[in-house]
């Protein structure tokens, strides 16, 4: 994919979303979108080019955005709802290549925000993600993107 195909890409996604978080559209909302997303755009192409990497979407990725809605829905009522003094805790997931991706997925249910993420020099690509989460077990997609 050139650069031109992939920023016109991307300052249309990005466009897209800041139009969805409007609840009334004006010409300067409008304005402020297309400005915004189009400077992300260039940020993001930029920084994949400098990075020379490659997102190839996986299959497996598909299986973790599935369990996002239950997960959403259980991390609400678990926090939202009466809690049993269960304190928060740190825990470590291990993930392969994916560490960008799976960082998304965990942080977008309430319950688990993922603080950093930690490349193991002696187990070449592996990366942990250090997560603080209200929810004592893990919630399933922390399971599922466990390498």
């Amino acid at each position: 994919m050139s650069r031109a195909v992939e920023a016109l890409v991307w300052w249309i996604v990005l466009t897209g979303i800041w139009l969805l978080t409007l609840t009334s559209f004006s010409v300067q909302e409008l304005s402020a979108a297309l400005v915004a997303g189009l400077l992300c755009a260039l940020v993001a192409t930029t920084a994949r080019e400098s990075y020379r990497a490659s997102w190839r979407p996986r299959a497996r990725w598909l299986s973790w955005i599935a369990l996002l809605p239950h997960t959403v829905v259980a991390d609400t009522v678990r926090v939202l709802g009466p809690r049993l003094r269960t304190p928060a805790e740190r825990r470590r997931i291990p993930v392969d290549d994916d560490a960008a991706v799976a960082t998304m997925v965990v942080s977008a249910a309430p319950g688990t925000v993922v603080l950093d993420d930690r490349v193991a020099e002696a187990t070449g690509n592996r990366t942990t993600l250090v997560v603080h989460a209200l929810v004592p077990a893990g919630s399933r997609i922390e399971r599922s993107v466990r390498s």
